[in-house]
């Protein structure tokens, strides 16, 4: 699968964490895994673990202003 693909579908998941967006690539991801595509899934969950640990960064980041201020 190109590129590309892996791209949208990481940014499907991460975008709208238990919503539509997010069981379609779920489900993409995982027939994936199913027809022996790994790559596909590894892609999906690193972009998703991305975004997840950019919001948490600066959330903390914001507190941590918020607090010294």
């Amino acid at each position: 699968m190109p590129s590309n693909s892996r791209i949208v579908l990481g940014g499907m998941m991460a975008i709208d964490m238990g919503g539509p967006f997010n069981k379609a690539a779920y489900v993409f991801g995982t027939a994936a895994i199913a027809a022996g595509n790994y790559d596909i899934m590894v892609a999906v969950m690193y972009l998703v673990a991305l975004v997840v640990g950019t919001v948490i960064s600066a959330i903390l980041l914001g507190l941590l202003k918020k607090k010294a201020a």
